[in-house]
């Protein structure tokens, strides 16, 4: 799954308006996906790299999640 989230916690209130996602808001959509998949965050805010992904890192989920960085390639 690759599914973006822009703003960090801090941020909630921008990520709701703009319709993006911050970790809080990663959680429960999270939760509705069964076993373990692999999770590919994208679309992160510059400079926020580091406090969305220690956000996204504390959420209780069995999904294996890493951010996606440039030049990975995924192949389909």
């Amino acid at each position: 799954m690759v599914i973006e989230t822009a703003f960090g916690d801090d941020e909630a209130q921008l990520a709701r308006v703009s319709r993006h996602h911050c970790p809080a808001s990663l959680g429960p959509e999270l939760a509705q996906l069964t076993g373990s998949v692999a999770v590919h965050i994208t679309h992160i805010k510059p400079g926020e790299g580091e406090a969305v992904m220690s956000a996204v890192s504390a959420l209780e989920t069995p999904h294996r999640i890493r951010a996606l960085q440039a030049g990975d390639l995924m192949e389909f």
